[in-house]
């Protein structure tokens, strides 16, 4: 895989469009000024959670006896599932209505919002297929991280700017480069393993 593919990949498993509502609702207590920093606070944890899984993730599956292929074909499934769920997703879910009480911290929005269970298998799988290439991750994963955090930044203009089915036809359009991505993951993944 490519630094280009590897950045395009975890920025869409990232979703940075389909968070932003949260976002906006989990820190519509704050200031703008505070809102700044909480969203770049967050992103910083976020990437180095991740940073930690592309770095240690591979001897963690090493000492479970995990093969590269196994960690391929799950980490394929779960982008199919987040690609799907960023497809036809419920807009409810897309737009909570609940406000939250105080100022968020690592939860949720660093961890699970940004730094997810897809996120930390992608980088794991990269890690794993590829560990000679780990500055090459880390600098898509860096670049993917600030993108998404440019779109954090931008949060409010882009509400005003999409609206509400805007943002949905974005996420869609990513879900669906997601299915491809994800489906060739897979068959790389299924080809290497026939292939041994």
């Amino acid at each position: 895989m490519t630094l280009w593919a590897a950045f395009i990949t975890l920025f869409l498993v990232l979703d940075a469009l389909g968070n932003v509502p949260t976002f906006m609702v989990l820190t519509g207590g704050l200031s703008a000024r505070r809102r700044r920093v909480v969203i770049i606070r967050e992103n910083l944890i976020a990437w180095l959670v991740l940073a930690g899984c592309l770095f240690f993730g591979p001897a963690l599956f090493h000492s479970m006896r995990v093969s590269p292929e196994a960690i391929g074909i799950a980490g394929g499934v779960v982008m199919f599932l987040i690609a799907i769920r960023m497809i036809f997703n419920d807009p409810r879910q897309i737009f909570p209505t609940e406000e939250s009480l105080g100022e968020p911290l690592v939860v949720p929005l660093a961890i699970p919002l940004i730094a997810g269970p897809s996120a930390i298998a992608i980088v794991s799988m990269l890690a794993t297929r590829e560990p000679d290439r780990m500055g090459t991750w880390l600098l898509a994963l860096t670049l993917a991280c600030a993108a998404s955090l440019s779109i954090f930044l931008a949060a409010s203009p882009l509400v005003s700017l999409l609206g509400e089915r805007g943002l949905r036809a974005a996420q869609r359009l990513m879900g669906m480069l997601l299915t491809v991505i994800a489906t060739q993951t897979l068959i790389d993944a299924a080809g290497n393993l026939l292939h041994d």
